[in-house]
């Protein structure tokens, strides 16, 4: 069965388990989803009133990497440590009023009592990063870059950060497309950061993923044809080929506005991370950083999602992929 017939034909088996075995996080996703059309449509009254300002240098973080990686609690945990304005399920909800609204719930907030979790890939609180799918989607659709530019701006002056926040978004969905965004976002300080980690846990992450959803997300054009015979062969194509394409489109981009960091690293030291993220690439002194107890405890999921056998038919498969 071809994986695109199958990504849709499970589309309510995937919220199905979703809402039952993501608790708050699950149902509260399925609420915003819900609300959104109304939310957006007091949103959009209100914005037409707004008076545009000059976000020229703003400074912006995207943070990119493979399904399953680590991205969405590396976000969370950059977002609370530096004065900074994520793209949460505030703006999900209100695009054009989301940071006015997200200033006032977190003014004076003890980021401490949050903790970093996620069901994959989302939040449940309202100034919960969100993973910014729609805000990016005129990347895919678009091929004229002054067209793409303008979406850009258009976001960032939605977003209307102060003078000392640094916005932050995180989207896995952007493989294909970063060298794209990154051109788009000409009159601001763009920083790239890629999210790397061990290939075996990925895949085997995945593979937990669609044995428990049905699916696989996101999947590469070359691959959505293909059908599923074996998934944990599919399971490792799809995350070879998402690295290979990640990597290409990161080729392009100047060194300086590209931080790589590996899930395992940020995990073992994350404030050496976010210290050198801060003082290399966003100008940022180290004592606008904030240390909490909540980053500092990360720790490496050492949950086991496959069984031995499957571990190692993984562990064999990339190995003649040339990939240890």
């Amino acid at each position: 069965m071809p994986s695109e017939k199958y990504h849709k034909g499970n589309y309510l088996k995937r919220y199905y388990v979703s809402i039952f075995n993501g608790g708050k996080i699950a149902w509260n996703t399925a609420l915003y989803r819900l609300i959104k059309p109304f939310t957006r449509a007091i949103d959009k009254i209100q914005f037409g009133k707004a008076i545009k300002k000059d976000f020229s240098g703003a400074r912006i973080c995207l943070i990119v990497g493979l399904p399953r990686s680590g991205s969405t609690v590396i976000c969370q945990a950059i977002s609370k440590s530096i004065p900074s304005l994520p793209y949460t399920n505030l703006h999900y909800l209100f695009p054009s009023h989301g940071s006015n609204i997200f200033r006032k719930l977190t003014k004076n907030k003890n980021n401490d009592n949050d903790s970093l979790t996620n069901y994959h890939g989302y939040t449940a609180s309202l100034i919960g990063v969100n993973e910014a799918n729609e805000v990016l989607e005129w990347a895919k659709e678009s091929i004229d870059l002054e067209i793409c530019r303008k979406y850009f701006s258009l976001f960032v002056e939605k977003m209307s950060p102060k003078s000392d926040e640094t916005i932050i978004l995180k989207n896995i969905r952007a493989f294909d497309t970063v060298e794209k965004i990154y051109k788009s976002s000409w009159s601001y300080n763009l920083i790239i950061i890629r999210v790397r980690r061990n290939l075996q846990e990925i895949v085997e992450s995945s593979l937990n993923v669609y044995l428990t959803t049905g699916t696989f997300h996101p999947v590469p054009d070359h691959l959505k044809k293909l059908e599923i015979t074996d998934p944990i062969e599919f399971a490792v194509d799809l995350i070879i080929g998402i690295e290979k394409v990640l990597d290409d489109q990161l080729a392009s981009i100047d060194a300086k506005s590209l931080y790589e960091i590996s899930y395992e690293d940020f995990c073992a030291n994350p404030y050496k991370a976010i210290e050198k993220l801060c003082t290399e690439n966003l100008n940022i002194p180290k004592s606008s950083i904030t240390k909490l107890k909540s980053v500092e405890r990360l720790q490496i999921s050492t949950r086991k999602k496959v069984n031995g056998h499957v571990s190692k038919k993984i562990k064999n498969l990339l190995m003649e992929k040339g990939i240890r």
